[in-house]
């Protein structure tokens, strides 16, 4: 029952603020997530190549990450333990670990700013569109099919969250403690919507396909 509650809450939310954005700018919005992750997967490695080949922004970076790491080291009490004599050779051997761990950081971190930097690319081209289809520009008839193709697509969407919802969690009760996966069992079995929806979810096989 307490699941059912939740999935009617996602779908009559979902549908309700579709409604009140309207078509238009709903399927911006979902256009938007969709061309952000495409985008990321394609470019984000290209883009963080460039910005690290054309930029000093890798290079400061990898400095940055390499002075800390090396600085922290020779400031340790283990090192400072050790006899001057090998102080050399450890800072030596430090300076070239922290070297490599720098430039895997500054990989991490410039990868991180390619996929901001596309992500706000994006978002202001949905930006611009979303201005343009605003519901504000759309009034009579125009407007109220556009706000009831909104709570519609909108429905479909809440179904969709709710389908996600429940693929997830049958997912969990595999990999967690027998004990967890009988309450959660029990809650999807004691709730009707949910387990329909789970009989049905094609999620579900497709999540069990991929994870193998």
């Amino acid at each position: 029952m307490v699941l059912d509650v939740i999935i009617l809450i996602i779908i009559v939310f979902t549908a309700v603020r579709s409604s009140y954005r309207g078509f238009a700018l709903t399927v911006i919005r979902v256009g938007q997530w969709l061309a952000t992750l495409l985008c990321a997967v394609l470019f984000t490695g290209d883009l963080r190549r460039y910005i690290d080949r054309h930029t000093p922004v890798g290079s400061v970076l990898r400095d940055m990450v390499s002075t800390h790491i090396s600085d922290r080291v020779k400031e340790s009490g283990a090192y400072q333990e050790i006899p001057r004599a090998l102080q050399g050779l450890v800072s030596t051997g430090a300076d070239s670990v922290s070297g490599k761990l720098a430039s895997e950081i500054a990989g991490i971190l410039l990868s991180v700013l390619a996929f901001l930097l596309i992500a706000l690319a994006i978002k202001l081209i949905c930006w611009g569109f979303a201005a343009l289809f605003s519901k504000k520009h759309h009034h009579g008839a125009i407007g109220t099919l556009d706000t009831a193709a909104g709570f519609l697509l909108g429905f479909g969407l809440g179904i969709f969250y709710a389908l996600l919802l429940l693929a997830l969690l049958a997912l969990l009760i595999s990999v967690c403690s027998p004990g967890t996966a009988s309450s959660l069992s029990a809650l999807m079995k004691g709730s009707y919507i949910s387990e329909n929806l789970y009989r049905m979810n094609p999620l579900l096989s497709a999540f069990r396909s991929v994870l193998g």
